[in-house]
């Protein structure tokens, strides 16, 4: 299982959650099925896969599990990637 460092709730604090909905929101209903909820969940660990494959040259994940630096970085990237996810470019704070 990966270690993820954040949740949809630190997305949100970056990137409004009207815009975070509509990034994966595909049958554009206004809310969110278990489908489009997973696309959400998957970014966060993909996101988590990046930073853990760079981070574990130099560090023991176990120790990086509260870090608050890789929870705003893994919101980021997280978020970058569901900004991109229909080919648009991504908002300038992402």
């Amino acid at each position: 299982m990966t270690q993820t460092y954040c949740t949809q709730s630190d997305i949100e604090a970056i990137w409004p959650p009207a815009d975070l909905v509509a990034s994966v929101d595909d049958d554009v209903s206004g809310t969110l099925s278990a489908t489009e909820t997973g696309y959400i969940t998957r970014a966060i660990e993909r996101a988590a896969n990046y930073l853990n494959s760079r981070l574990e040259l130099r560090y023991r994940l176990t120790d990086l599990a509260a870090n608050t630096w890789c929870r705003d970085a893994n919101a980021a990237i997280a978020a970058y990637w569901l900004s991109t996810r229909r080919g648009a470019a991504a908002p300038a704070q992402l």
